[in-house]
C-alpha cells in the first residue's frame, strides 16, 4: 500500500490522484516526502490549488489571542488564512505532530507558537505584521521558511527569515542542508536565536560591520564565522 503524505489515504498504485488533491505521478522514496508535502503546500500558498481540508479549529481568548486546537486526525498541512485572525498563541501546534506544514496569514505570532509542534514548512501570508519577540527563536526544525512577496514586513530568501529592508536576519531554518552560508552584505545585524542547532552547518561567511546579537548563534558546536572583509 502506499500512503498519500497529506492526507495519509492509502492507495494501491504507486501513482494515484487522491481526494485531497495531492497527486502522485511517479513513485517516491519515503526520504523525499517532506519535499513532496512542501511543492503541494507551495502550491496551496500560491493560489493554484484549493484545498480546505486541513483548517484548524479556532478558540478564542480574551485580548484578541486566538488558540488553534487541531483534530487528532489533522492532515500534513494545516492553514490559518480567516480575515478575523489576529494573534496565534504560544504553543498553537504543541504535539500534533502530523502537521509538518503550516500556512499562515495573521497580524501577529508569538516568539514560541511553533514549541512542540513537528512544522518544518512554513508559509507566511501577507498580513503578518509582527512576530513577539522578534523572531521564531529556539524552533530549529524548520526546514523551508516563505513569506509571500506582498508582506511589508518580512522577506524570505533561500529559507532565511529577513525583515523586509533585509538589514535584519531573524531565523535561518534549521534543517537546511547547506554547509556554508552567506550572509548578504545588505544585513546589519544577527538576532539573537537566527541561527539555532544548525548542526549542517559548517561556516557562516559575513562582515565584520555585521553586529551579532547575543546567543545569535546557539548550539551550534560545529560552526565557525568567517569574516571576509
Amino acid at each position: 500500500m502506499n500512503i498519500c503524505p497529506i492526507c495519509f489515504k492509502e492507495h494501491i498504485s504507486e501513482t494515484y490522484k487522491c481526494d485531497c488533491g495531492y497527486q502522485r505521478n511517479k513513485k517516491y522514496e519515503e526520504k523525499d516526502y517532506l519535499f513532496e508535502i512542501y511543492k503541494f503546500s507551495k502550491s496551496i500558498f500560491n493560489g493554484k490549488t484549493t484545498f480546505n481540508n486541513s483548517n484548524l479549529d479556532i478558540v478564542e481568548k480574551k485580548d484578541n489571542i486566538l488558540v488553534l486546537e487541531v483534530l487528532e486526525n489533522m492532515y500534513s498541512i494545516a492553514k490559518v488564512e480567516k480575515n478575523n485572525y489576529t494573534i496565534i498563541d504560544e504553543g498553537a501546534l504543541a504535539w500534533h505532530l502530523n502537521v509538518k506544514s503550516l500556512i499562515i496569514n495573521v497580524d501577529e505570532i508569538k516568539q514560541n507558537f511553533l514549541d512542540g509542534s513537528n512544522v518544518k514548512i512554513l508559509f507566511i501570508g501577507d498580513k503578518l505584521k509582527k512576530i513577539d519577540g522578534e523572531n521564531l527563536n529556539h524552533f530549529y526544525v524548520l526546514k523551508y521558511i516563505e513569506v509571500s512577496k506582498n508582506n511589508k514586513k518580512f522577506f524570505s530568501e533561500n529559507n532565511v527569515l529577513f525583515n523586509k529592508e533585509k538589514t535584519y536576519l531573524l531565523n535561518y531554518a534549521g534543517m537546511k542542508n547547506e554547509e556554508e552560508y552567506f550572509i548578504p552584505s545588505s544585513v546589519k545585524k544577527v538576532i539573537a536565536g537566527a541561527f539555532y542547532k544548525c548542526d549542517n552547518l559548517k561556516k557562516i561567511h559575513t562582515s565584520k560591520k555585521v553586529h551579532f546579537d547575543k546567543n545569535a548563534i546557539c548550539d551550534c558546536p560545529n560552526l565557525k564565522i568567517i569574516y571576509d572583509e
